[in-house]
């Protein structure tokens, strides 16, 4: 929930440009943060339901800082207070202080300036004053990092927060792949029938099924990795439209290579700056690649449950000098030299009995296709045409052979019926 449906009997007054306001006394946003709990109320989601990307914002703002301290457009002590703050959110310790809803307008304008509210606040507390005083350290002045002048933090923070979220994914894709490579190696000579169009079509084994969904997710990992990149082009000191005007044309240099140095990530100035304004490919790549991986994620949810009820077979290989009872690594499955590859008629064995059975069924249902009824040009087109399909073998399970009758054929206790009209 947001923050404005929490009551707050004692206040303190705060001002802007447009005018008075009072705010909650024990809380650390201010003003600006005040008047968007009123104007934003469309999902009731608050930012706080996101903290990556609350320490994401909180990284950006620690490195402008150390950025404006080391060009000496901030006073030492205030920067030195400002980074302490940052830390403090950065470790979660106001994660509560986020109530702004995630539906607003001006492209992250309220967060950006809870972001600083609260980081000012902060700070003030460290340096023994009140909140809200200030006249000692300000969110316009002194915590954004251009002063007066729109900046580019929210996509520098989002950039930063899909990193972070991407990291515990990767990992967890990692441990699922060899899960699945360890059940590949398990049920190398496990045999199951493989399915298309909702039916049984041909065999395989478990290892060449499990395998295939560690192939998946270990496509599913490179694009992962191949993402991060795209991520970690920044346009920190751009401001509002990628002209960077009024920026300090040291900043942009200063301040990508401090939060290189925070993060320890390969981040890098956009080289065209007005072009990465309205980029959005990283975001788009990022969407790409987990919703691939989340579809991969159903196929391997989805078929191991209902392969376990399917009736297998095991290959039983000749185990040769040297070798563990014929056991195969899975990871060499594909190759044309591999024994899976080499030994296709243990596979086909069992197919050829279904095949069999299969057979039989056919020519049942073929034979019943012609009555006596029917005219001797028609059974012989259809004999004609496919002989093959008509070749019986005279054996009691087929009911097509000579000891068993067609369909409605007569018999000596039953009268020919007359043929369909």
């Amino acid at each position: 929930m947001v923050g404005n449906d929490t009551i707050h009997t004692v206040t303190r007054k705060e001002h802007d440009c447009i005018g008075y306001m009072d705010v909650p006394k024990d809380v650390y946003w201010g003003i600006h943060t005040q008047r968007a709990l009123g104007n934003f109320t469309v999902s009731r989601i608050a930012d706080s339901t996101h903290p990556q990307l609350m320490r994401a914002y909180a990284t950006v703002k620690r490195a402008c800082a150390e950025a404006n301290d080391e060009l000496g457009l901030i006073d030492h002590d205030k920067a030195r207070l400002i980074v302490a703050a940052c830390h403090d959110v950065e470790n979660g310790e106001l994660a509560d202080q986020f109530p702004v809803d995630v539906l607003q307008g001006g492209a992250g304008t309220s967060t950006n300036m809870n972001m600083n509210e609260v980081i000012a606040n902060r700070a003030l507390e460290l340096g023994g004053h009140p909140k809200g005083d200030y006249g000692f350290i300000h969110p316009n002045d002194d915590v954004k990092p251009i002063r007066n002048r729109p900046t580019t933090p929210t996509p520098a923070a989002c950039k930063l927060a899909l990193i972070d979220a991407i990291g515990p994914l990767a990992e967890e894709t990692k441990k699922l792949t060899r899960a699945f490579h360890d059940l590949a190696d398990k049920h190398t000579n496990d045999v199951t029938i493989g399915r298309t169009q909702l039916q049984d079509a041909v065999p395989m084994t478990y290892g060449q099924e499990f395998h295939a969904f560690a192939s998946f997710l270990k496509s599913d990992l490179l694009a992962l990795e191949h993402v991060v990149p795209q991520l970690t082009t920044l346009n920190l000191g751009a401001t509002a439209i990628g002209t960077g005007i009024c920026a300090d044309l040291r900043f942009r240099t200063t301040a990508t290579r401090h939060l290189a140095a925070i993060t320890g990530l390969p981040i890098t100035a956009a080289s065209d700056p007005v072009a990465a304004m309205t980029d959005m490919s990283g975001y788009i790549a990022t969407s790409q690649t987990v919703k691939n991986l989340a579809i991969h994620l159903q196929k391997g949810r989805r078929r191991p449950a209902t392969a376990q009820f399917r009736p297998a077979y095991r290959i039983r290989r000749p185990q040769r000098a040297g070798t563990a009872g014929g056991q195969q690594h899975h990871a060499r499955q594909g190759e044309p030299g591999h024994p899976r590859m080499r030994e296709p008629m243990l596979l086909h064995g069992v197919r050829h009995g279904h095949d069999r059975h299969m057979g039989r069924i056919r020519r049942a249902i073929a034979a019943q296709r012609l009555r006596p009824g029917d005219h001797p040009r028609t059974a012989q087109r259809h004999r004609a045409a496919d002989p093959a399909r008509w070749r019986c073998s005279a054996s009691a399970a087929c009911p097509a052979s000579p000891s068993t009758p067609r369909r409605g054929a007569a018999t000596p206790n039953t009268p020919r019926r007359s043929p369909p009209h």
